[in-house]
This record gives C-alpha cells, sequence and structure tokens, in this order.
C-alpha cells in the first residue's frame, strides 16, 4: 500500500455487520484509509504488511479474539492506538483485558459523534490531558484546586459539594459525584505518592515539599465532569487492570461466599475499588497516562435526561503515552 503521511490507514477487524457499521461511519472521511478484514488471518496480515494507523477490532473474530489480535498488533508497534468493541459489560471481559493488558475498550452502541471525536484524537494523539477537551459546549469557568497536604482534601471535598449544590443539582447526582471524586482524590493523593500503606491503615499524611495534585472541574448544560492529576505518573494500564480484575473477582467471590453461608472475609479489600466505582457510576470515565511525569483522571457525568443510551460499565478507556508532556497537554 502507498504511504501518504496526510493520510491515516485504519484497520478495520470483525464480522461483516461490525465492519460495515464502522465503515458507513468513517467512509466520509477522505483522510482516512480503510482496510477491512473479516478473520484473523487476514487482520493478521494486513497488521504485518501495512502501515497501519488505528486498528478497531471487534471482541469475536474467526480463528482469533480482539484482545489477541491487539496483543500482536503491539508486539509490532506499541504505539499503535487500537479500540476494541463489544457489546459485553467491562465487568464480563475485564479478566481477558488484564491478561492482555489491553486497555481502550468501548461498547458497540456508540453515538456517531463521539466515536469521530475517540478517532480523531487516537489518531493525533493529542486533547486527553485538558477538561475543556470533553465539552463539546462552553462550560462554565474551570475552577482549579491544588491539593498539598491532608487539610486540602476536606476543602476540595466540600467545594465539590458547594460547587454541585450552586449549579441545582438533584441529591442523586451530588451523592453519586462526590463519592466517586472523594476516592479518585484520596487514591491520587496517597496511592500516587507512595503512601499506599498510610492509606490502609488510616493515617493522615501531608505530601512532600514540591508535590500536590491538582483538581479541574466544570459545567456546562448537560454535563459535569472533574480531572484529578498528579505529577508522578506511577499508574500503568498493567497497574489499573489487575487491581480492577481483584477487585470484581473479589466481589464476585464475596457474594458467592455469603450465598452458601460462607466467611466473605478473604474477600475483602479496598484494591481497584475507587475504579470500579468510576467505572460503574459515572458515564465517562478517563485515565491518561504519561509515564513517571503525568497520571490523570476525567470523570464526566451526563446530565441531559432525554439521553436514554446506558453508558455505566460499557467502556474502559485507559490511555499512556510515551510522547513528552509538553506535546501532550495541548
Amino acid at each position: 500500500m502507498e504511504k501518504n503521511q496526510s493520510v491515516k490507514n485504519i484497520l478495520i477487524a470483525g464480522p461483516k455487520a461490525i465492519c460495515d457499521a464502522v465503515k458507513d461511519i468513517l467512509s466520509f472521511k477522505k483522510s482516512y484509509q480503510l482496510i477491512i478484514a473479516q478473520d484473523g488471518v487476514e487482520a493478521e496480515k494486513n497488521i504485518y504488511e501495512n502501515d497501519i494507523h488505528l486498528l478497531i477490532t471487534s471482541m469475536n473474530l474467526q480463528n482469533i479474539n480482539g484482545f489477541a489480535l491487539i496483543n500482536k498488533m503491539k508486539s509490532k508497534d506499541h504505539r499503535i492506538p487500537y479500540i476494541l468493541l463489544t457489546a459485553l459489560d467491562i465487568t464480563e471481559i475485564i479478566g481477558l483485558a488484564f491478561e492482555y493488558n489491553v486497555g481502550y475498550v468501548i461498547s458497540k452502541s456508540y453515538k456517531k459523534k463521539d466515536f469521530l471525536d475517540i478517532i480523531s484524537k487516537l489518531l493525533n494523539q493529542v486533547k486527553f490531558f485538558q477538561l475543556e477537551n470533553y465539552f463539546r459546549n462552553d462550560p462554565l469557568e474551570i475552577q482549579n484546586l491544588m491539593v498539598h497536604n491532608f487539610s486540602d482534601i476536606l476543602t476540595a471535598s466540600s467545594k465539590i459539594s458547594d460547587y454541585l449544590i450552586q449549579n441545582k443539582l438533584d441529591d442523586r447526582w451530588i451523592q453519586s459525584v462526590q463519592l466517586i471524586f472523594d476516592e479518585m482524590l484520596v487514591n491520587a493523593y496517597y496511592h500516587g505518592h507512595g503512601f499506599t500503606f498510610e492509606k490502609t491503615i488510616g493515617i493522615p499524611v501531608d505530601l512532600p515539599e514540591g508535590m500536590s495534585v491538582k483538581i479541574q472541574y466544570t459545567i456546562d448544560l448537560d454535563k459535569f465532569g472533574f480531572t484529578i492529576s498528579d505529577f508522578n505518573g506511577k499508574l500503568t494500564t498493567a497497574r489499573i487492570l489487575k487491581s480492577l480484575n481483584e477487585c470484581i473477582s473479589n466481589h464476585e467471590n464475596m457474594t458467592k461466599a455469603l450465598e452458601e453461608g460462607l466467611d466473605p472475609s478473604p474477600y475483602l479489600s479496598d484494591s481497584g475499588r475507587g475504579f470500579q466505582i468510576a467505572l460503574e457510576g459515572a458515564d465517562e470515565f478517563y485515565v491518561n497516562i504519561i509515564p513517571d511525569k503525568l497520571s490523570q483522571v476525567v470523570v464526566l457525568f451526563n446530565l441531559d435526561e432525554s439521553d436514554t443510551i446506558q453508558t455505566h460499565s460499557k467502556a474502559l478507556r485507559l490511555l499512556e503515552f510515551k510522547n513528552n508532556l509538553e506535546q501532550m497537554i495541548k
């Protein structure tokens, strides 16, 4: 295939119905060269013979599953972005995601505009780290907070609550947002700075000089969102998937033990709880990582009551970038 730097080669792999649906959405983009593969052998052949810029694969292909296909592609070039499409909840496929270290999975029931936006971002590797990049409408002024010590955590939690009340959100939204925000902030503060033991036993700590956690939050007509960033970048896709897999597995085992009248205490653990709460409670949940430089969670809540598409537990969006920080945060 002739290479053209202005054209992006997108490999679409899956059953005919999936390939046709994705092709219909993308075919109008003249800058996209679409390559179709309806079985694993054909998909692998294209990965090794063509200069692929993005892989979009169904979970199930003839001769191979989508997770294994992504794994093969990463062995050729780990920098190539990918999207895995599935009809299942993330809780049902987290074991495979962990096994193959696959962190970008979305529902087949995607919205066309959102799907196009995801593809553009992945191909261009920009507009992931700023909160305004996740709002289509003009949001209110973005609020910024910096957390340096334990008392700042309590202050930030209170400010988020006041902000939601001032913007007249229902109590159910406030409770959900507050729970996820508090979990994400505490995790970034403690785990992100090497204080996991202190968190486990509940000891308040202050961050060392020069370390901090940054918070941004805002709202528009139909969405509320926040980001929490720590500047150590110690999270990895593998670490998050391991924590989520353990958390979901422990929950299943605990439920089974209770049903059978057995002791559930061996399965009690905080590992992965924050990620699971965000995955199940928020409409959109992202983790963007520049190793050893920045870990940022992006959490969004859809306030539009007319939007009936269920997105909870339907997407896993974990991305690691090898580019420099200055390039990525624009």
